[in-house]
């Protein structure tokens, strides 16, 4: 039997049946995954590897972080935790951005640095070294969000995304490095060219390599879920077959469908599942992408 895939919109005694094509849609799928070429397969399950109450977990260049009460642990490969980082806020949740060999976060009350060894190191401006500007520079904010594009840091608080210096992380200029927002930001991922901003209203696309040459473009006018991973960029090459996207995308879950923001021949935003797939109202998220798999998984 083959099918197209999950359809929940349409219904289900509308899909239709034949013995020679099968299902052209399914109207549930539960522990199965269609592969490639239209098959239905058994869903491989899963192991139990570590209990604990622990959130926020991100990958980059071999370390694993996730958090716990008020610390930031190292996730080993054998399973077991590493304590990094102790006395921070209890239940925090964290965002990251990895940067060459580092892994930057932020909880909304605290940031800090990652070394590739699992190290803690402070996230702090200290000085200023390069050529003279009218600017006062202070630490780099506690947001909840952050990203990493071409040289600056992001960091969103409330409804403003602050930017450091190039290629100084550290310092910030409250009064002059700000791009605001009507609304509270939801939404802040980066892709090569540029990076997307949603807001509890709408999603925003700013094309450019910074804030003196962003190009602002409305991609959605209804709002992406809070996505409580890092973990949500995939190679174009594995969407469609190639086919739609080139190079680095970000799977972005919104209201009204999972969505891809990406380079494809009609812009760089593109809702994959809205004409297909209804989910249910929910405010979080969270999004595994690996390879050619995407886990998205929401918190009704």
């Amino acid at each position: 039997m083959k099918t197209k895939g999950l359809n929940t919109v349409i219904d289900c005694a509308e899909s239709g049946y034949s013995q020679s094509s099968g299902v052209p849609f399914l109207s549930e799928a539960l522990d199965v995954r269609v592969s490639d070429t239209g098959k239905i397969v058994r869903r491989s399950g899963f192991v139990k590897k570590a209990s604990g109450d622990y959130h926020s977990l991100f990958s980059y260049s071999g370390l694993s972080l996730l958090a716990s009460g008020d610390s930031l642990y190292r996730l080993n490969p054998d399973y077991s935790t590493t304590l990094i980082k102790g006395g921070l806020t209890t239940g925090a949740v964290y965002d990251y951005a990895g940067v060459n060999e580092d892994i930057y976060y932020t909880n909304g009350h605290e940031v800090g640095i990652v070394g590739k060894d699992a190290e803690w190191k402070s996230w702090s401006f200290s000085k200023y070294i390069g050529p003279v500007k009218n600017k006062t520079f202070q630490q780099p904010p506690a947001g909840h969000l952050i990203a990493y594009h071409n040289g600056r840091m992001y960091v969103a608080v409330d409804n403003a995304v602050f930017h450091s210096e190039p290629f100084f992380y550290a310092a910030f200029d409250f009064a002059r490095g700000y791009i605001p927002f009507s609304s509270k930001i939801r939404l802040l991922k980066a892709i090569p060219d540029g990076i997307f901003i949603g807001t509890e209203k709408e999603i925003f696309f700013l094309k450019g390599t910074g804030p003196a040459d962003f190009q602002m473009e409305t991609v959605a006018d209804y709002p992406a879920l809070i996505n409580l991973s890092s973990m949500n960029t995939i190679d174009g090459q594995y969407i469609a077959n190639g086919k739609m996207f080139i190079g680095q995308c970000a799977v972005i879950p919104t209201t009204k469908g999972i969505c891809i923001g990406g380079k494809n021949w009609s812009g760089y935003f593109k809702n994959i599942s809205i004409d297909s797939i209804k989910y249910p109202s929910a405010l979080y998220c969270s999004v595994l992408a690996q390879k050619d798999k995407i886990l998205i998984l929401i918190n009704e």
